[in-house]
């Protein structure tokens, strides 16, 4: 389905997201009692060059012969290349209709796993990728999920594990439609910038691999 900005959350029991959810709750709770206008924008996965999580370490993941993919990798990858999430914050400070909107900053639609993990995989020189059915990630997800509530860590692993095979659409029309921004950078252009970052930076050898 769709997870628009109006759409009710629930506790996940994931720190990440709780605290997210606290931060727009200040944000609101100063806009009422100080009348401070405020935006919220809430992004995807936010990747391109400098991107630790979704650049470095996912297209490390893609040396893998083959690389793993959730389910069949037709789930929805919600990114959002950094240059248009940070036009959007640029937009959103500026605009006169943007205060006390609330924004999703991500492709509209997204691109699937088999996509974005493809196209990491090809850097490395191949296009070998190894389905994982669901209940496979999520019966490895709990001894990890156990592991880390040992140290406090409540992370739902099985839950992120579920949801990375579902196809969700978050869609951007309320910032389409308010303040006339929509993501730019193709998934294609924006992975091709990335592979000109992780080779300049030594990530990936002129073979590729």
């Amino acid at each position: 389905g769709g997870v628009t900005e109006e759409t009710r959350r629930g506790p996940t029991g994931e720190a990440d997201g709780e605290a997210k959810a606290g931060a727009e709750a200040i944000g609101r709770w100063a806009g009422r009692e100080r009348g401070l206008p405020f935006v919220i924008v809430r992004p995807g996965m936010i990747y391109g060059p400098g991107s630790a999580m979704w650049t470095v370490r996912t297209n490390t993941l893609a040396a893998l012969r083959p690389t793993p993919i959730p389910g069949d990798g037709s789930g929805s990858c919600p990114l959002i290349y950094i240059d248009d999430l940070i036009d959007l914050m640029i937009t959103a400070a500026v605009h006169p209709a943007a205060p006390r909107g609330i924004f999703n900053a991500v492709m509209d639609p997204p691109p699937t796993w088999r996509e974005y993990l493809g196209a990491h995989a090809r850097m490395r020189g191949h296009s070998s990728l190894l389905p994982i059915p669901s209940w496979l990630l999520k019966a490895g997800a709990l001894p990890a999920e156990l592991l880390l509530r040992l140290r406090g860590d409540r992370r739902p692993l099985r839950d992120m594990a579920g949801f990375a095979v579902c196809r969700v659409r978050y869609p951007v029309d309320m910032a389409r439609e308010t303040l006339g921004w929509s993501p730019k950078v193709t998934l294609e252009d924006g992975m091709a910038r990335c592979e000109a970052w992780l080779r300049a930076n030594g990530y990936l050898s002129r073979e590729g691999k």
